[in-house]
């Protein structure tokens, strides 16, 4: 058995330790997120969901199980870039805003799964349409793909089909 001051000593020392851990959890956390609020992560990862945003009037969308709405749009041009990650094992993951304000973009994906990942870039308002691009990523490696021929008043969200585990972004670009 230990003596009462050696036990204190010892439990004083695992709280502390407890402390700093949970401090230092928080940070990664907060670590590269560009000051986002905790509202922008959920269980799949960062502006990622499975019950994609329906389209509100009010620009103010909740998850729901349609792509994303034109409302509270990020603007590439001004804002520079949206940052994303995310997994699942079965089903379809959307960025939960759409992106706007430029005609050339780069994005970029890192793909930490074993299977290849399938990304495609949508036009919100031809989205019926299809995808106008998709890009290919293969098992644990990245890609970063320069797409012009842009709208910038046009609405654009990417997908990423399942199984998945990723992460990357979609930035404003020079030729």
């Amino acid at each position: 058995m230990l003596k009462k001051g050696l036990a204190q000593k010892v439990i004083g020392f695992l709280l502390a330790l407890a402390f700093i851990v949970t401090c230092n959890s928080n940070s990664i956390l907060a670590a590269g997120t560009n000051n986002l609020s905790a509202d922008e992560y959920n269980e799949y990862g960062l502006n990622v969901s499975t019950e994609i945003p329906s389209m509100g009037t009010d620009g103010i969308s909740p998850y729901g199980l349609k792509r994303p709405g034109k409302g509270s749009p990020v603007n590439i041009g001004k804002n520079g870039t949206l940052t994303f990650h995310g997994n699942a094992k079965e089903s379809t993951l959307y960025t939960d805003k759409c992106f706007t304000g430029i005609s050339r973009v780069l994005i970029t994906v890192k793909n930490k799964n074993s299977s290849e990942l399938v990304v495609r870039l949508y036009e919100k308002e031809t989205e019926s349409s299809g995808s106008i691009r998709t890009i290919k990523v293969k098992a644990n490696s990245s890609s970063s793909t320069k797409i012009t021929g842009l709208s910038s008043k046009k609405h654009y969200y990417l997908s990423f089909k399942a199984p998945s585990w990723f992460e990357g972004n979609v930035k404003r670009t020079t030729l």
